[in-house]
């Protein structure tokens, strides 16, 4: 049925209004309204495209892009998990995401390289987005950005305390993290940022994996005191011989920074925690995943920070596992079990 002249002037009209609003922002960026979206989408399909531009002052490229979201998604009933190329890893990428929906393609793509399937980041990005994945908006910004990596584990180790609320009660997480195999040394939930917490996971961290030469920590005051030196900068310096570096911006303790977002996106957001004990467990859980088995962007492709903080400790207990008594089949299991739940 044909629209009537009245109408179409109407329309014409409306544009013509938009372009005059348009007019009036002086060359700042224009937000449109909904409703003056769905008046030029309505345009451009009476006139075309080039027409409803030229009279809303809106680019041809912005009424594409509101067209292609606004079109309706194909649906295919018979398909619940599907993807229009063919990969023969394709269904094992869909698992993976869905399993850890905080990792993205690149990462996904890098978990499988570590199982021996490759599969390419476009193909990984294909496969999530017809599943229901959305690109995260980045935001570019021109800053300098310098990079830095220690020489060996342990050489230099960033602290640093995540906040985050468990329903209306505020939590303290303080990571421990290697820089230079981004292994997660240590790690302690609590219900404040204290001293005592810190001199705890520290000296645990110590007698575990051994003394670090450096550690960087921010400003906070429980690594920090700006009249003299507190209880933990004397222990690290006194009984250990550790040298102290504070950071001068959130970029130079970036590594430890970019896990706190990581676990924010990767568990917090996901789980919902009912008190700070069940918190507790699954981050250990999550940090026992982002040690022995995520992939990490920042190191060799198909590399987990294990590899560089604890190198050979895959091999070491494949071989324990080979080497145990035969006939002895408690034995076996107990190795299997510790080497499934380290994987």
């Amino acid at each position: 049925m044909k629209k009537s002249a009245v109408t179409v002037r109407d329309l014409r009209e409306e544009l013509a209004a938009i372009a005059v609003s348009k007019s009036a922002t002086q060359g700042r960026s224009r937000r449109y309204t909904d409703k003056e979206i769905v008046l030029i989408l309505e345009g451009a399909e009476q006139f075309g495209v080039v027409e409803a531009s030229a009279l809303s002052g809106v680019r041809n490229w912005s009424i594409y892009q509101w067209r292609k979201r606004r079109a309706p998604k194909p649906v295919e009933p018979n398909l619940v998990d599907h993807h229009s190329g063919y990969h023969k890893h394709w269904e094992r990428a869909l698992e993976l995401w869905r399993t850890k929906p905080g990792l993205g393609p690149a990462q996904v793509s890098s978990q499988m390289l570590r199982e021996g399937k490759r599969i390419s980041v476009t193909t990984v990005r294909g496969i999530l987005e017809e599943n229901g994945y959305t690109p995260p908006m980045v935001k570019t910004k021109p800053e300098r950005v310098i990079r830095y990596e220690a020489a060996r584990s342990r050489e230099l180790v960033h602290m640093d305390f995540k906040h985050f609320y468990i329903n209306k009660q505020k939590a303290f997480l303080l990571l421990l993290q290697d820089d230079y195999s981004r292994f997660l040394c240590g790690h302690r939930l609590t219900d404040s940022e204290n001293i005592d917490t810190v001199i705890a996971i520290f000296e645990e961290c110590v007698g575990r994996y051994g003394r670090m030469q450096t550690i960087m920590t921010d400003a906070g005051s429980a690594f920090y005191s700006w009249n003299g030196v507190n209880r933990f900068q004397k222990l690290i310096a006194d009984e250990y011989g550790i040298d102290h570096i504070k950071a001068g911006s959130p970029r130079s303790n970036g590594k430890v920074e970019s896990v706190n977002k990581q676990i924010e996106k990767e568990l917090l957001r996901i789980k919902e925690f009912s008190s700070l004990e069940e918190a507790s467990l699954g981050i250990a859980e999550w940090v026992e995943f982002y040690n022995f088995e995520r992939t990490h962007m920042g190191l060799p492709a198909g590399e987990v920070p294990a590899d560089r903080f604890l190198y050979g400790w895959n091999k070491r207990l494949a071989l324990r596992i080979a080497e145990a008594p035969k006939g002895n089949g408690v034995w076996e299991e107990i190795l299997k079990i510790a080497l499934t739940k380290i994987k």
